[in-house]
């Protein structure tokens, strides 16, 4: 996603999760650090210069005052460990001493050394590869991983690493580096992408993929949660799908399960289990015949009488081949909801080669009633999923 504010392209967990305040009306576009600098400078009057002040605070966007509970949430997302890992510094190369060095060091550092193949000198003033400090995966969650870049000089090796700490099989991670995704140029080597200490590596689970010419044709998205300790409750599954236009958002939930002139998507309405103690919601999606301008489908689940999701045992995400019902080909379960209203469980995007189905994990707000903050946070991952 790009920052309205210093116009860079930055992951999904540098924005607020919502606007920054409840009055607001439009999705973030500021990135957090552009935010706290904007926030910084604003000196009002019989109030401390510095940024501890919350008096007198207005979004930098619309000028609406922030309230304590909005600028506590801010507070709250600049301290948050996925941001406070400097992650200003994505793509960004340094050296042992901290100075930055130029995005493209080492490509020019590999490009030289290449270049010099069978001759006996090089020149001294080329910059050397990088190969000491850390760098960071980072998952769509915001979870981050970091690693070391003396142990870890290659796409294959950092997928294998990966395995052993994400629990992600190396074929189902799809890593991306500013725009670009590793290896799929078949170079393996993360200096030649201009990975340094302080980079940051967006880290993308692959659950499915489609091709054109796969016999899975028609797929069942079952969306489960378990009953809460006080009995039986429910949440509500909800396909939200995206076309070409940005404007063009379709819902398909309990109260709109199906469309007449969109007939390619159905969903089920409550299914209750009461002697498993949870339910699920169903829909059933015809993506060998989803018009070509239907882009992205992402799947939520949201709460409907209770304030949040966190009381709800293991909510999960199963999809099916429709023509063997029986046949699980992914799943996903979310670990802990904590305090949000919403999770958006996973995404199925077009590909040129036909769909893949991506875990997501992210946590939102709104539910059936407001679907907007959960439409704001979707705008926010994708750019991490394109």
């Amino acid at each position: 996603m790009r920052c309205a504010q210093c116009e860079a392209d930055k992951l999904s967990v540098e924005f607020p999760e919502t606007a920054v305040t409840d009055a607001c009306e439009h999705i973030p576009t500021n990135c957090l650090r552009c935010l706290a600098v904007q926030f910084s400078q604003q000196k009002p009057p019989n109030a401390s210069k510095t940024i501890s002040s919350s008096f007198g605070k207005t979004c930098p966007e619309c000028d609406v005052p922030l309230s304590q509970k909005d600028w506590l949430r801010f507070t709250d997302a600049v301290e948050a460990p996925a941001f406070a890992l400097n992650v200003t510094n994505i793509g960004v190369i340094t050296n042992e001493k901290g100075v930055l060095q130029p995005k493209s060091a080492s490509l020019t550092a590999a490009s030289s050394a290449s270049n010099a193949k069978g001759s006996s000198s090089t020149s001294a003033a080329e910059p050397g590869p990088l190969t000491t400090g850390e760098f960071y995966v980072v998952l769509l969650t915001g979870e981050r991983f970091p690693f070391s870049l003396k142990n870890h000089t290659g796409v294959q090796a950092l997928k294998t690493a990966l395995k052993k700490v994400a629990n992600v099989e190396p074929t189902k991670q799809k890593l991306i580096f500013q725009g670009t995704e590793l290896n799929e140029h078949g170079q393996d080597s993360l200096a030649a992408y201009g990975i340094g200490p302080g980079s940051y590596i967006q880290l993308i689970i692959i659950l499915f993929a489609i091709t054109s010419g796969s016999l899975v044709r028609n797929v069942t998205f079952r969306l489960y949660w378990g009953y809460p300790a006080t009995g039986k409750d429910y949440l509500d599954g909800t396909c939200l799908v995206f076309r070409d236009g940005p404007e063009d958002i379709m819902v398909y939930d309990y109260m709109h399960r199906f469309r007449p002139p969109f007939p390619h998507i159905k969903h089920s309405g409550d299914v209750m289990d009461d002697v498993g103690k949870r339910g699920h919601h169903e829909i059933v999606v015809d993506l060998a015949n989803l018009p070509p301008d239907v882009r992205q489908l992402y799947f939520v689940l949201s709460s409907f009488q209770s304030p949040t999701i966190g009381h709800f045992p293991n909510p999960s995400f199963q999809m099916f081949d429709r023509d063997k019902p029986t046949e699980q080909l992914c799943s996903y379960t979310i670990a802990n909801a904590k305090d949000h209203q919403a999770v958006i469980l996973a995404c199925v995007s077009r590909t040129v080669q036909g769909w893949q189905v991506a875990a997501v994990g992210r946590l939102s707000l709104g539910n059936v009633n407001d679907y907007d903050p959960i439409i704001d946070t979707i705008t926010t991952i994708m750019f991490d999923l394109a």
